[in-house]
């Protein structure tokens, strides 16, 4: 007797294949790509932030076991508000101006570490503290540029801040085409 062949199982046909003609396949895709940045707008808002404001209300212990201590230098008092005094300062030889949180990303791969400086500025200048009011734009740019440039490593350097000081007063230096900055004591100097 013959051998009878053995059943074909029914394939679908290729148009059966594609549902919507092709377009289909996409849209999972489009909207993957358009739910990242979302997401992550939606984690750095709610995640990142509070994590931030938490650390930086804490303002003691460190923030990781590289990371530099929190320092607490008492701010100038003054009878006109934040501005800074005239007289006394931290270490009793001119007027000083507050700057107060100064955040800047850390340069780097992921550019994911932060770091927030708080300081007073000190100077010799009669009217210190107005010129650095009018100038505070420029003064907390100055930061910004060098708190960018550096990365974790360096933040793991010995005398990170005297370092960190030395290049912001520096940079406020050539930024206000002056030298009326002669010291800066640090309130805060959080890395996270």
């Amino acid at each position: 007797m013959p051998k009878e062949p053995d059943p074909v199982e029914d394939l679908p046909s290729p148009k059966s294949a594609s549902t919507g003609g092709g377009k289909g396949g996409f849209l999972p895709a489009i909207i993957t790509i358009l739910a990242i940045p979302l997401v992550m707008g939606m984690m750095w808002e709610f995640y990142m932030m509070p994590s931030l404001e938490k650390l930086a209300k804490k303002n003691a212990g460190p923030v990781d076991p590289n990371a530099e201590m929190v320092e607490h230098v008492a701010p100038a008092k003054e009878e006109h508000g934040k501005e800074g005094k005239k007289g006394e300062a931290a270490a009793g030889h001119g007027s000083t101006y507050e700057v107060k949180d100064v955040v800047a990303n850390l340069s780097g791969a992921m550019r994911s570490r932060y770091i927030k400086v708080s300081f007073l500025l000190e100077g010799r200048a009669k009217n210190f503290p107005e010129q650095m009011k009018e100038k505070e734009a420029i003064i907390r740019d100055a930061t910004l540029a060098v708190l960018s440039d550096m990365t974790i490593q360096d933040m793991e350097e010995p005398g990170v801040k005297n370092i960190v000081r030395n290049k912001i007063i520096n940079a406020i230096g050539q930024a206000l085409r002056s030298n009326a900055v002669e010291n800066l004591y640090f309130s805060e100097f959080v890395v996270q």
